[in-house]
C-alpha cells in the first residue's frame, strides 16, 4: 500500500519534534518527501533535478540524524519503514501549512489573489469549465487556474492539486465534499451511421457496430447494463480511453458510443433509445484546510454555481438533441 492512499493508516503526534530535524535538515527532509511520493528514488531525483547518488546521500544523512532506518529500497521501487511513514506523514502535513500559509501572505489584504490547481475529467474541462473561464477571470483576475487531466484522491494529500472533480466522494475527515450535480451517460450515434444502418432497437442489435473503452469495463453495475449492450451488438468496431477521441469516432459515424450528456446537444449526434441510461454523482473534492485560502473557495463556488446552471447535470435531465454548446465545436472537431 502506498503511503498517500486515503486508506493508509492515520498516524498520531509528529516525528518534527526533534528540534535538530527542522532547524538544519530542511533539504534532507524535502528531498525524503519527494522520495516518499514518487515511490521511487529514481523518480524523485528527476522531479527534484538532481542526481540519484545525491538524493542517496541526503536520505542517509536524514537517517543519521534521526538514528533510524527510514525507507528500503528494492528493483521495484522503495518501502517505508513505520518511522519513514510517520516522518513522511508529518512532513506532508507541514508541505501544505506552508504552501497555504505563503499564499494566503502573498496577497494583499482583500483581495483574491493564488494559482489553483484544479483536476477534472477531459469532457468536464473543455465543455464546461473551459468555456466559462474568461467571466471568472473578468471577476478574479488575481485568480489563475491550472486545470489538469484527473487525478485520484492521493494526489490531495501529495500537494499536487486543490480540488479534484470526480464521480465518487473522498470519505476522509478532512476533505470537504461538494455535489456538482448529475452526469448522465445514454448511447448515441452518428447521424450519418444512422443514415446507414438505420435506428438500433434490442432486437436488431446483432446488426450494429459499437465502440467502447476501458473506463466502461468493470463488472459491477452500471457498467454491466451497458457490456450487455455491446455483447449483444455485431461487433466492437474500435477502442478508445481517451474522452476526446471516443467522441469523435462515435460522431464519425463508426459505432454506438455511451456519451455524456453534454454531448447530446451537438446536433451531427442522435440518442438511441436502448433503455439505457446511466447516472453518475459529480463532486468536487477539497481538503478542507485548504478552503481556509480564499481563492480555492472562489474557485469551489464558481463551480458550485456554473455546474448547477448547466442542464445537462439536474438529475431529471433526459436526452435532447439540437442545442449547440461553444465548446462541443472543440471537443468534437466541428
Amino acid at each position: 500500500m502506498h503511503l498517500f492512499q486515503t486508506d493508509a493508516r492515520s498516524v498520531s503526534g509528529s516525528s518534527l519534534d526533534e528540534p535538530r530535524l527542522l532547524s538544519g535538515h530542511w533539504a534532507e527532509l524535502l528531498t525524503f518527501l519527494s522520495v516518499a511520493k514518487a515511490g521511487s528514488i529514481t523518480r524523485a531525483a528527476e522531479q527534484l533535478g538532481a542526481s540519484r547518488s545525491t538524493v542517496n546521500g541526503q536520505i542517509r544523512r536524514l537517517q543519521d540524524v534521526v538514528g533510524a532506518q527510514l525507507l528500503i529500497s528494492s528493483a521495484s521501487g522503495i518501502a517505508l519503514t513505520p518511522k519513514g511513514e510517520e516522518l513522511a506523514k508529518s512532513l506532508a502535513r507541514v508541505d501544505r501549512d506552508l504552501f497555504l500559509a505563503t499564499r494566503q501572505a502573498a496577497a494583499p489584504r482583500g483581495v483574491v489573489e493564488g494559482s489553483v490547481r484544479l483536476s477534472c475529467p477531459d469532457g468536464l474541462g473543455l465543455i464546461v469549465i473551459t468555456p466559462a473561464l474568461r467571466r471568472f477571470s473578468d471577476q478574479y483576475p488575481g485568480v489563475q487556474l491550472h486545470l489538469n487531466a484527473l487525478q485520484n484522491y492521493r494526489s490531495l494529500r501529495e500537494n499536487s492539486t486543490d480540488c479534484m472533480i470526480g464521480f465518487s466522494p473522498d470519505e476522509q475527515k478532512d476533505v470537504t465534499n461538494v455535489r456538482l450535480g448529475w452526469l448522465h451517460l445514454a448511447p448515441v450515434a452518428g447521424r450519418e451511421y444512422l443514415a446507414e444502418r438505420g435506428m438500433p432497437t434490442l432486437a436488431t442489435l446483432h446488426e450494429h457496430d459499437f465502440l467502447d473503452t476501458e473506463k466502461y469495463a468493470a463488472p459491477v453495475p452500471p457498467w454491466t447494463q451497458w457490456q450487455d449492450l455491446v455483447r449483444q451488438g455485431r461487433a466492437t468496431r474500435h477502442f478508445s480511453d481517451n474522452a476526446i477521441i471516443y467522441a469523435v469516432m462515435v460522431k464519425a459515424g463508426l459505432g454506438i458510443g455511451l456519451l455524456a450528456s453534454y454531448t447530446f446537444q451537438e446536433p451531427t449526434l442522435m440518442h438511441v433509445p436502448l433503455g439505457l441510461e446511466i447516472r453518475l454523482p459529480i463532486y468536487a473534492s477539497i481538503l478542507t484546510d485548504r478552503l481556509q485560502d480564499r481563492s480555492v473557495a472562489v474557485v469551489r463556488d464558481f463551480l458550485v454555481d456554473l455546474f448547477a446552471a448547466q442542464p445537462w447535470f439536474d438529475p431529471t435531465f433526459t436526452a435532447q438533441i439540437g442545442t449547440t454548446h461553444p465548446g462541443l465545436d472543440l471537443f468534437l472537431g466541428s
